[in-house]
């Protein structure tokens, strides 16, 4: 509360004593119906002197409120220093002012690390968002990939469906976890960093698994069938361990082509 607002009150407060006071001690005073014909008279000498003493009172509040109303009020002052914002200002200044100094000086100093925070957060979304979309645009290319497969490839049913299992299985697991990424409340940045680490490395661990079950030249014949499906990085990484099986194939990140 200000010191206007303050010696208001105070004023207000003893003019209003005053009057109960009054009011009460006349209550108090007033003559008793008796048998007797005659009434004593009242000594308010008593009253009157605390009356006029209240009333002096207020005539003082009233005076320094009229005081602190005409004096300007000190501005609050801003400088900077190397460590931050330091705030200066008078102690007669507004209370009002002295709180939107300090929340301005707060906002700037903290400022710069609110933008590095935005900046994370957009960092780590745009690459969550974008590896949520690649993952579901190459899981809605699968069909025409099984369809090229089963046209093209020389497989027994047993190793076609093998092949078609470890994609399949492959792509659900990264599209389950693309949705953990999403979850409700928002995994730490650890977590979701974690997270799209492990499908970054999923289409590597695929190629390794179809090897297991194709030779090298069906290996790069199904590379290529998987490039004309719209998939190229995962085509070429096939390729490459068809190629040559020595050599572990590099892994595939999302978020590419």
């Amino acid at each position: 509360m200000s010191p206007s607002s303050t010696i208001a009150v105070l004023a207000i407060s003893c003019l209003a004593l005053a009057g109960a006071g009054a009011a009460v001690f006349m209550s108090q005073q007033q003559p008793r119906t008796t048998t007797t014909t005659t009434i004593e008279q009242v000594d308010t000498t008593d009253l009157e002197q605390q009356i006029a003493q209240l009333r002096a009172e207020v005539t003082t509040l009233r005076a320094r409120l009229d005081a602190v109303e005409a004096k300007p009020a000190l501005s609050p002052t801003i400088s900077a220093s190397s460590t931050g914002t330091d705030v200066e200002y008078s102690a007669e200044a507004p209370e009002e002012d002295r709180i939107a100094l300090a929340v301005e000086a707060v906002l700037e100093e903290k400022g710069v690390e609110y933008v590095k925070q935005a900046q994370r957060i957009a960092k780590r979304d745009g690459a969550r968002d974008g590896m949520t979309k690649w993952v579901n645009s190459r899981r809605e290319r699968l069909p025409a990939l099984y369809e090229r497969i089963s046209q093209k490839m020389r497989l027994d049913p047993r190793r076609g469906r093998q092949v078609e299992d470890i994609i399949h299985t492959t792509f659900e697991s990264m599209n389950e976890l693309t949705e953990q990424l999403h979850a409700e409340p928002p995994l730490s940045d650890e977590d979701q960093y974690a997270i799209m680490g492990e499908i970054k490395t999923s289409v590597g661990t695929m190629v390794g698994q179809l090897d297991e079950v194709l030779e090298d030249e069906e290996l790069i014949q199904l590379g290529e069938l998987t490039i004309e499906s719209e998939l190229p990085r995962v085509g070429y990484a096939i390729i490459e361990e068809g190629k040559d099986d020595d050599t572990p194939a590099e892994d595939a990140e999302a978020g590419g082509n």
